[in-house]
């Protein structure tokens, strides 16, 4: 995903997969801002957001309704 792309997804869920990491590493989150380059994520129940590189982060699928 592109800085760009998650501006336009602020409150959508993304899947973080670190680079090397495998299947065990990747963490569900929230994207809740959007930077100049980073993307601000929510993971899990943490109520402050991390700074994410946008490469590592894949949106999932909208809810229906």
């Amino acid at each position: 995903m592109t800085v760009d792309e998650a501006r336009g997804h602020i409150g959508h869920g993304v899947i973080y997969q670190p680079p090397g990491g495998g299947i065990d590493s990747a963490e569900e989150g929230t994207i809740t801002s959007v930077g100049g380059r980073w993307v601000f994520v929510r993971y899990g129940r943490s109520r402050t957001s991390a700074a994410t590189d946008p490469a590592a982060l894949t949106l999932l699928a909208a809810p229906l309704g």
